[in-house]
């Protein structure tokens, strides 16, 4: 955990404009971000560039979302934290400065044992 917060402090000292983290789930997201604020790593990347948080609340996301903008048309430069199949990674598009660079924070695969994942695996079989 602290290696993975070391390596954010360093692209928030090197990457210009946005940077973008993407986590697997909501639970991974916030375990993390209090890991490193318990750590000081997010004073430390605050020190280069503004944090922004997905959430769950839309409203609330659109807003951080907004503001993450906001920062890097500015210069501030920020960093969004966000869910890897959440809003901004599905409906948002986040092209030049918004996304000088981009981590991901753990695979988002699909649980095995899904509705969805069952029925793509039968529909497959099936074809075959």
């Amino acid at each position: 955990m602290r290696n993975f917060g070391n390596l954010l402090v360093e692209m928030s000292m090197t990457a210009p404009d946005g940077v973008i983290c993407f986590f697997t789930n909501n639970a991974q997201l916030e375990h993390i971000l209090v890991q490193w604020n318990d750590m000081k790593i997010l004073n430390k990347v605050m020190d280069n560039k503004l944090i922004f948080v997905e959430t769950e609340d839309d409203r609330e996301s659109m807003l951080a979302l907004s503001n993450y903008k906001k920062a890097c048309d500015n210069g501030r430069g920020g960093i969004l934290f966000a869910l890897a199949n959440g809003k901004v990674a599905a409906g948002v598009s986040l092209k030049g400065h918004y996304s000088r660079c981009v981590i991901m924070f753990g695979v988002p695969y699909e649980p095995t044992l899904s509705r969805n994942l069952k029925a793509r695996i039968a529909y497959l079989n099936q074809k075959n």
